[in-house]
């Protein structure tokens, strides 16, 4: 059975904004959306498996925990993390990126 289906889990969603080809790897949050720029090109869902890759290091998290919901092929995105500690997951990454 995977994580994210573990008993007494929580979901959020977080809408992101991908900017493919930028001269270095950054994230951070702007208005709405959480702003992943990356040195990537756009093929092939390299860029969503950076942004999973990314995102489950900065969490500390398994990746089995984050899915894209949806924006497979978009430069916009919807990612769900799904962890019994979301909360604090969240407050300790909005403090490494601000």
């Amino acid at each position: 059975m995977k994580k994210k289906t573990e008993k007494n889990n929580k979901t959020i969603t977080i809408k992101v904004y991908v900017k493919p080809g930028s001269k270095e790897e950054k994230i951070f949050f702007d208005d709405d959306y959480l702003v992943f720029q990356t040195s990537l090109p756009p093929e092939k869902g390299k860029i969503n498996r950076e942004l999973i890759r990314v995102l489950s290091k900065k969490l500390r998290i398994d990746k089995d925990y984050i899915t894209i919901v949806s924006g497979h092929t978009s430069r916009y995105k919807l990612i769900a993390i799904t962890h019994p500690n979301i909360e604090q997951l969240i407050n300790n990454f909005r403090k490494q990126i601000d």
